[in-house]
């Protein structure tokens, strides 16, 4: 059985509450939540005003990082060099994915903001588990270059990210498959 850890920092922890149960109901896993009280300021790039998120994501890894998934819910800007921005990422090898909610919070109600995290979430941790980018753009799989490729894609994974999935151990529920 898979376990997770939310490490949230600025969040509401509302929202993080929500999240927890939108991923136990999903994937029927345990999951443990953490607040963090800063981010390490060696990462923050001042000229750009954004944090570098692969050095995030190593800096979870090796902070919080042993036997759980960890997932990082950070209330900051954050990129990948060449990329002028990320909504998030995923570290494979270090079973360490972060989203980043600062754009995701862009024009848009709570209840729209709670559901970017969702699908940014869920894409992030189908990288985890070794998806890639999907070309049928209703996949929560599918790349999201904008807030409206966000906000149009669902949070159902394609039948064939569906099956990679079960074919790998994870137990998610059907109402996750896009038909």
């Amino acid at each position: 059985m898979y376990r997770f850890t939310i490490i949230y920092y600025r969040v509401d922890p509302q929202i993080i509450k929500h999240i927890q149960e939108f991923l136990c109901n999903a994937f029927n896993v345990e999951i443990k939540v953490g607040a963090i009280d800063k981010l390490p300021k060696d990462f923050f790039d001042v000229d750009r005003g954004q944090y570098r998120a692969d050095l995030l994501n190593r800096w979870l890894y090796k902070t919080f990082g042993d036997e759980d998934t960890v997932i990082g819910l950070l209330n900051v800007d954050a990129y990948v060099p060449p990329l002028n921005f990320v909504f998030g990422v995923a570290t494979p090898n270090n079973d360490v994915c972060t989203v980043y909610l600062y754009r995701l919070n862009i024009n848009v109600s709570v209840e729209g903001f709670i559901q970017r995290i969702r699908k940014e979430v869920l894409h992030e941790l189908g990288h985890l588990f070794g998806l890639r980018h999907c070309t049928n753009n209703r996949c929560v799989m599918s790349f999201s270059n904008s807030l409206l490729d966000v906000d149009f894609k669902t949070e159902k994974f394609c039948r064939k990210h569906f099956i990679r999935l079960i074919n790998g151990g994870l137990k998610i529920k059907n109402e996750f498959l896009l038909e």
